[in-house]
């Protein structure tokens, strides 16, 4: 390995990119009580727009459970 440059595999304890997505979008649709358009929404918290965020959602698997 050349000096300056890491394998993926020496940071095993960091998330991929892919999963560091998903809770960043989780933790913004918590906070936002899952409203995902509107004037207090997870897309804007996030810089996205909400068919953006809905997109998003739907690539990382995250759906809303009703309890």
């Amino acid at each position: 390995m050349r000096q300056g440059h890491a394998s993926a595999r020496s940071y095993g304890s960091f998330d991929s990119g892919e999963e560091a997505e998903r809770k960043h979008s989780l933790k913004a649709l918590e906070k936002t009580k899952w409203v995902v358009g509107g004037l207090s929404d997870a897309a804007k918290l996030l810089g996205l727009n909400r068919t953006t965020l809905l997109a998003r959602m739907k690539k990382l698997g995250i759906e809303k459970i009703n309890t």
